[in-house]
């Protein structure tokens, strides 16, 4: 399974959206309408099921499916 699948995944799972909603270039705020706490859960979620710690820092509102995806690449690399 893809870094992608999974982590789609974890939005289908935690947040209940469909896999259809969910789409790489989906806006984490815009398209899928997250809040604070939707960003929390799915930051959490991210952190459990990669063994990775994210970036509270990071200015999540402005990015996609595909932007966190390839945050985790990153972040799983550098574990390596």
């Amino acid at each position: 399974m893809t870094t992608y699948e999974r982590s789609r995944d974890v939005l289908v799972n935690t947040l209940g959206y469909t896999v259809e909603e969910i789409k790489p270039k989906s806006s984490l705020w815009g398209d899928l309408a997250f809040d604070s706490l939707k960003m929390v859960q799915y930051a959490m979620a991210l952190e459990d099921e990669f063994g990775i710690d994210m970036d509270d820092g990071a200015d999540y509102e402005r990015m996609t499916v595909q932007d966190i995806v390839d945050i985790i690449e990153t972040k799983r690399t550098a574990l390596v």
